[in-house]
C-alpha cells in the first residue's frame, strides 16, 4: 500500500508539474493570424571584411503565392505521401509518428527521423526558430494544434505549399516549378510534382541542379510512397517513373557577388547548424572576409570577353575560376566560380 501511495504521489506531482509547465508555455504564445504567417520573412544582411554591407538576401524575391485550386491534386498528394500521410486525420500533430520516430532515433542513437507534420512545418517555418529545444518543440505542437482549430486543412496545405523552400532561392511551389521546369505549378505532371516533393527534405543536396542522380532517386521514392498510400495505382506509378522530365536552364543567383555569397551562406549555415533557407528569412547579420575592391575587380576582369579566348575546337569562350586568399590567415578575399 505504501508503494502504491508513493507512486500515486509521484504521479500526481508529475501531472501538476507538467500542467504548470504547459500553462507557462501557453502564456507565451501569440494569437495566430494567417496574414502574419504568410508575411513571415525577415531580411538577412551580408557584410565584407570592413563591415560594409555587401547585399541583403530574402526569400520573398522568388516566392509567388498561388491558391490551392491552382495546384493539381496529384501534386498535393505527392507532398502528403512524402511529408505527412495522415495529414487529413490528425489534429496538427501525429502521435503514431512521434512514437515511431522516437523508436528509430533510439535504435540509431541519433536524430535520424523527425515527427513534424505539415502543420508543424508551417509553424516551424514561420513563427518559430529552428533551434532544437524542448520548449520550442512543445510550442510547435501547441501552435500546430491552435492552427488546426482556426483554419481548415486545405488552408494549411495551401500555406505549406507556398512557404516551403525548394533550393535555388525558390520559396513555394510556384517559384519552384518555374525554377526547375520553366512552367506554372498548375502544369506540373505527376513525376514533376513527385520530384519537387523529394527536394524539400534537403534542398541543398536533393536539387536536380546539384545532384541529378540523387534527385531522380528521390522522385522515384516519392512515387513509391504515393502508390503505397493509395494515391496512385502501381501502373500509374510505373508510368510516372518512366516519364521524361524536361528541366529549365540552371540560372545563377541574381544577387551581388554571387559566387562569394554562395560560399558564405553555405559556411554560415554549417556554423549555425541551421538549414540554408533560414538564412534568407531569419534576419541574420553575416560578416565575411570579402575584400569588395578585389571581388569587384575580379568580376570586371571576367566580364571582358577578349581576356577569354575561344576554343579552336568547339568555338566556345574559355571558362575560368579564381580564389584570392590571404595566406597568412587563410581568409578568402575574392572568389570567382565561372563566367
Amino acid at each position: 500500500k505504501k508503494v502504491f501511495a508513493i507512486i500515486g504521489i509521484v504521479a500526481a506531482v508529475s501531472v501538476i508539474a507538467v500542467t504548470i509547465y504547459l500553462i507557462g508555455i501557453i502564456g507565451t504564445l501569440d494569437e495566430l493570424d494567417l496574414d502574419n504567417l504568410i508575411n513571415y520573412e525577415q531580411t538577412s544582411m551580408i557584410y565584407d571584411n570592413q563591415d560594409n554591407l555587401i547585399t541583403s538576401i530574402h526569400g520573398v524575391e522568388n516566392r509567388i503565392y498561388v491558391p490551392l485550386s491552382q495546384i493539381p491534386k496529384h501534386v498535393q498528394n505527392a507532398f502528403i505521401a512524402v511529408e505527412d500521410v495522415r495529414f487529413y486525420s490528425h489534429p496538427g500533430f501525429d502521435i503514431r509518428r512521434m512514437f515511431g520516430s522516437l523508436l528509430q532515433n533510439i535504435k540509431a542513437r541519433d536524430i535520424v527521423a523527425g515527427a513534424g507534420t505539415i502543420t508543424q512545418q508551417v509553424i516551424r517555418n514561420t513563427v518559430l526558430s529552428f533551434e532544437q529545444t524542448i520548449d520550442r518543440k512543445v510550442k510547435e505542437i501547441l501552435l500546430a494544434w491552435q492552427l488546426e482549430q482556426k483554419y481548415s486543412k486545405d488552408q494549411i496545405l495551401e500555406l505549406y505549399l507556398n512557404i516551403v523552400y525548394f533550393g535555388k532561392g525558390a520559396y513555394g511551389i510556384e517559384a519552384a516549378s518555374k525554377t526547375y521546369f520553366g512552367k506554372s505549378a498548375s502544369e506540373l505532371t505527376i513525376a514533376e510534382g513527385a520530384l519537387l516533393a523529394g527536394i524539400i527534405k534537403n534542398p541543398n543536396r536533393n536539387s536536380p541542379f546539384i545532384d541529378m542522380e540523387r534527385s531522380l532517386e528521390r522522385k522515384d521514392l516519392s512515387i513509391d510512397l504515393m502508390v503505397k498510400n493509395g494515391f496512385l495505382s502501381p501502373d500509374e506509378g510505373e508510368k510516372a517513373k518512366n516519364e521524361d522530365i524536361q528541366f529549365a536552364e540552371d540560372v545563377k543567383p541574381s544577387y551581388v557577388h554571387g559566387y562569394f555569397v554562395d560560399l558564405a551562406l553555405e559556411e554560415a549555415a554549417s556554423i549555425l547548424n541551421v538549414k540554408q533557407e533560414e538564412l534568407y528569412t531569419g534576419g541574420y547579420r553575416i560578416y565575411t572576409t570579402m575584400n569588395q575592391e578585389l571581388q569587384e575587380y575580379a568580376e570586371q576582369l571576367y566580364s571582358q570577353e577578349d581576356l577569354f579566348p575561344k576554343s579552336p575546337v568547339s568555338g566556345e569562350i574559355s571558362e575560368a575560376a579564381l580564389v584570392v586568399m590571404d595566406t597568412g590567415t587563410g581568409e578568402l578575399q575574392a572568389v570567382m566560380g565561372g563566367r
